[in-house]
């Protein structure tokens, strides 16, 4: 799939070199996992391939705020929220980095 972020923070996290990143917000552990979400939206020719690992826990979201988006599971605390583009060829926005609980 193709994705693009919604802000400049975001895609730096995912290409910057952590060393490049300077003091974050994020963790490095956080960052690695947020890069390999990042990696398998991708690499995944369809939501339905994401759905299918149970580590990632695919969910729509509900809400005026989040319509028509969905999470994965980053870590234990952070899930990636995203937004799907096109129904032809999926493409995905990535709209942020997001503590589940808070």
């Amino acid at each position: 799939m193709k994705v693009s972020f919604s802000s400049q923070s975001l895609e730096d996290l995912y290409i910057e070199p952590i060393e490049k990143l300077g003091k974050s917000k994020f963790s490095r552990p956080l960052i690695k996992h947020y890069r390999n979400k990042v990696r398998m939206l991708i690499y995944a020719e369809r939501l339905e391939d994401i759905a299918r690992f149970a580590g990632m826990d695919l969910e729509k979201l509900n809400g005026n705020k989040y319509k028509d988006c969905y999470s994965i599971r980053v870590n234990d605390q952070f899930r990636l929220i995203f937004k799907k583009l096109k129904n032809g060829e999926i493409e995905l926005l990535i709209l942020e980095l997001s503590k589940h609980y808070e």
